[in-house]
């Protein structure tokens, strides 16, 4: 009798391995420089007021002197 001999190479299952790498997420640091006020000082300089100081000179009258010499 003819032995027949069936020799099955069985088919090896390729092995995948994936490596995900994960994406890292990016830090955003975010530094906000506060605006600071600027402070306005006004100084005010008070006008002072003028003094003025009015000198009346009062007019004199004149003294008129009237001599009258009779004609003889």
């Amino acid at each position: 009798e003819s032995t027949t001999t069936t020799t099955e190479t069985p088919t090896t299952e390729s092995t995948t391995t994936t490596t995900e790498t994960p994406t890292t997420e990016s830090t955003t640091t975010t530094t906000e420089t506060p605006t600071t006020e600027s402070t306005t000082t006004t100084t005010e300089t008070p006008t002072t007021e003028s003094t003025t100081t009015t000198t009346e000179t009062t007019t004199t009258e004149s003294t008129t002197t009237t001599t009258e010499t009779p004609t003889t």
